[in-house]
């Protein structure tokens, strides 16, 4: 599995918004998949229970650090696991640091607003034209500073971050295959 950098997808709801952004950045990856069509709600569900160990264990760590600075922290994983069960992907629900801002078919918006930054991320599926069963998923991100520490933060994580994406990626793929 091949993961490249890549534009924004061209039907985004993130480029209707006009949202204004300090930093974005967009990766794919094709896959086959047996089934017809997958749904954004799959790709939420394959987001949120797909995190290798070593990603759940650097959001516990973001949490214990960023809650002495008075940040949004996560539930534990225990509670995102049972509030898994339940969970419908409506707009307003929120699931951990991440609440849904938008969905239809293809796309699922979730992310967060805080003093300090506001990001969104994007979960984009593409269907093949000329070959059925064969997909692109895409995760953008945009992120938006508010202040000095917005900035800091994010310059801190920023390198955990495009491995974060990287391995949920293919976590994600690994799921949907199936």
């Amino acid at each position: 599995m091949k993961i490249i950098k890549s534009t924004f997808p061209a039907d985004t709801i993130l480029l209707s918004q006009k949202t204004v952004y300090d930093y974005s950045d967009s990766y794919e990856i094709a896959f086959l998949s047996p089934r017809k069509e997958i749904k954004s709600t799959s790709l939420a569900t394959a987001f949120f229970s797909g995190d290798p160990n070593w990603i759940q264990y650097l959001f516990l760590l973001r949490n214990k650090i960023v809650a002495l600075f008075g940040l949004k922290t996560g539930d534990s994983l225990a509670n995102r696991e049972k509030q898994l069960k339940n969970f419908k992907y409506h707009p307003g629900e929120r699931l951990g640091i991440f609440k849904i801002l938008y969905k239809n078919d293809q796309e699922i918006i979730i992310g967060e607003e805080d003093k300090h930054l506001d990001f969104k991320v994007s979960l984009h599926i593409t269907p093949s034209l000329n070959q059925q069963q064969k997909f692109t998923l895409q995760i953008t991100t945009i992120v938006k500073y508010h202040n000095t520490m917005g900035r800091i933060y994010f310059t801190c994580i920023a390198p955990f971050h495009k491995a974060i994406v990287k391995s949920i990626l293919k976590s994600m793929v690994r799921q949907l295959e199936h």
